[in-house]
């Protein structure tokens, strides 16, 4: 008998780059995580920038194939990216 793969949980967080002064961080640096996801925490990319995520707000899609998944950030979650990274 061939057991049934696991079952997929896809989620779904949101970076922001940090613009108009230089990054404050040479290395990654990743909060304790927190209940239901990993916080905010800071990452660098390949040009050097610094951004944040995945956030506060992660969110956990539901029924949704892989390839439909909108990976556009969302604007509004802004505000509490701030509040987080403060």
């Amino acid at each position: 008998k061939i057991d049934a793969p696991p079952r997929q949980y896809f989620a779904k967080g949101n970076y922001y780059k940090l613009e108009g002064q230089k990054g404050p961080f040479s290395h990654l640096i990743y909060p304790v995580p927190e209940p239901g996801g990993l916080g905010v925490h800071a990452t660098i990319d390949l040009g050097g920038s610094t951004r944040f995520g995945p956030g506060p707000d992660v969110e956990w899609l539901e029924g949704i194939e892989p390839d439909d998944i909108d990976l556009s950030v969302d604007p509004k979650r802004a505000d509490s990216f701030y509040d987080a990274i403060r």
